[in-house]
C-alpha cells in the first residue's frame, strides 16, 4: 500500500488493509481445500500457515504501523485469529488421522523411481519440453493418498504393503509409456536390472532420515545389508511432489568382530 502511495496510484485503485486481510483469509481457505485433496503433508500446511501468522503478527506489532486506524488494526487480529484457527484443525486431523483408517494406509510414504534399460522414443528426442522423469535418474516421489487408497483395496493376501504401494505407483506409468510406444516389453520393477531389450520402471519405497522434515532418504537392501541413501534440493514434505535426487550414496555396512 506503502509503495502504491509512492507511485501516485488514486485512492479508489489501492487496496485497503482491511481489503488485503479479507484476500489473505479467502487464501487460508484455499490452502485448506488444497491439502484436504492431498491428505498427508499435514505438517507442510501447518508451516506454510505458521509462517503466515508470524508475518501477520509482525505487521500488527510493528511500530511504525501503529498508525493503522482501529479498523486495520481489527481486520489484522481477525487474519491472525483465523489462522490460528486452521492451525488447530490441521493439528488435530493429523492426531486424529491414525482412528479414520488403517495405519499404513495413512502414513506418509515416497518411493525412488528410476527408468532404465531401453529406451523410449520419448527420451530419445530432442526437446524442449521436459519429461517428468529424467532418463537413470533417480528420482523421490511422495505416494499420493489416491495411491496409498488404491493400493489398500487391492494388496495381494500374500504381498507385502511396500511391494503393493510400488505395485500400484508404477502402474499409470507403465500404461502412460505403453500408450506412447508401440513396444510391449515395459516392465515394473523393484530391481536394477541390465536387460536393454526391455524398458524398466524400478519403483522402490525409501524412508526419510528424519521422521519430520527431510532432504535425505534411504532404502536397506536385504541381500547385503548395504544401504543407498538419497538426497534432494528441497526437504520433503513439499509443494512439489517428485524431486530429482542430487547426491546418490552407496552406504556398506559391515559386522563388527
Amino acid at each position: 500500500i506503502l509503495n502504491q502511495q509512492r507511485k501516485g496510484i488514486t485512492v479508489q485503485h489501492r487496496l485497503s488493509v482491511e481489503d488485503v486481510c479479507s484476500m489473505l483469509i479467502r487464501v487460508v481457505n484455499q490452502i485448506e481445500a488444497a491439502y484436504a485433496e492431498e491428505d498427508g503433508p499435514e505438517d507442510l500446511a501447518c508451516s506454510q500457515l505458521e509462517e503466515l501468522l508470524s508475518m501477520i503478527t509482525a505487521s500488527i506489532n510493528d511500530e511504525s504501523k501503529k498508525k493503522y486506524h482501529a479498523e486495520a488494526r481489527t481486520a489484522l487480529r481477525r487474519v491472525r485469529a483465523y489462522i490460528c484457527s486452521k492451525l488447530a484443525i490441521f493439528s488435530e486431523r493429523d492426531v486424529g488421522k491414525g482412528f479414520a483408517m488403517n495405519r499404513d494406509a495413512a502414513a506418509q510414504m515416497y518411493v525412488r523411481v528410476v527408468l532404465h534399460g531401453n529406451k523410449p522414443q520419448r527420451f530419445k528426442e530432442s526437446t524442449t519440453i521436459p519429461t517428468f522423469f529424467e532418463w537413470k535418474m533417480p528420482s523421490i516421489c511422495r505416494v499420493p493418498k489416491s495411491t496409498l487408497m488404491a493400493a489398500r483395496n487391492t494388496k495381494h493376501r500374500n504381498e507385502s504393503w511396500e511391494d503393493c504401494i510400488c505395485r500400484t505407483f508404477a502402474k499409470p506409468l507403465v500404461e502412460a509409456l505403453k500408450s506412447e510406444d508401440a513396444s510391449p516389453s515395459i516392465v515394473a520393477t523393484d530391481q536394477t536390472t541390465t536387460d536393454e531389450t526391455k524398458t524398466y520402471i524400478s519403483v522402490m519405497v525409501v524412508h526419510k532420515k528424519n521422521a519430520m522434515r527431510s532432504r535425505k532418504f534411504f532404502v536397506r537392501h536385504d541381500h547385503d545389508g548395504s544401504i543407498t541413501e538419497y538426497t534432494v534440493a528441497h526437504k520433503f514434505p513439499h509443494a512439489l511432489s517428485r524431486q530429482r535426487s542430487l547426491i546418490t550414496s552407496e552406504i556398506k555396512v559391515t559386522g563388527q568382530k
